[in-house]
Parts: C-alpha cells; sequence; structure tokens
C-alpha cells in the first residue's frame, strides 16, 4: 500500500530504522521529513531532514509507534 501526504513511515537506513513524515509523493517514491531523533542518527549522511524514500522501501505506522 502507498502512502500518503501526513502518513508516518519506518524505513531503514545506514543501519537504522528510521521514521518520518510524508510530505510529498512521487511516482515511484515519497519525500519523508524525519522526526528529531531519527535525523540525529544519521545527520553525518545527509545534508538536512529531508530524504527520498522509494514505494518499496519503507513500512507505514501509526503516530503512537512512534512515540516511544
Amino acid at each position: 500500500m502507498k502512502a500518503t501526504i501526513g502518513n508516518h513511515i519506518t524505513f531503514s537506513r545506514f543501519g537504522f530504522e528510521l521514521y518520518g513524515t510524508v510530505q510529498k509523493i512521487y511516482d515511484n517514491s515519497v519525500l519523508v521529513e524525519l522526526t528529531e531523533n531519527s535525523f540525529k542518527h544519521v545527520m553525518h549522511e545527509i545534508p538536512n531532514e529531508m530524504t527520498v524514500v522509494n514505494h518499496r522501501n519503507y513500512s507505514i505506522v501509526t503516530p503512537m509507534e512512534t512515540a516511544v
């Protein structure tokens, strides 16, 4: 199932499980704004809190799952 704008998703990158919110939908991917905690893990690899994730590489989660 493809995410829609505002969905919370999780995906793996650089060996970390990252969380974020979908900001824009593309044909094959989504633009994601990482949560503050997720960005702290990858801030040396990603220049800002936005990244693109292919539709095959994420799972949609509910906001309660990311509250930890």
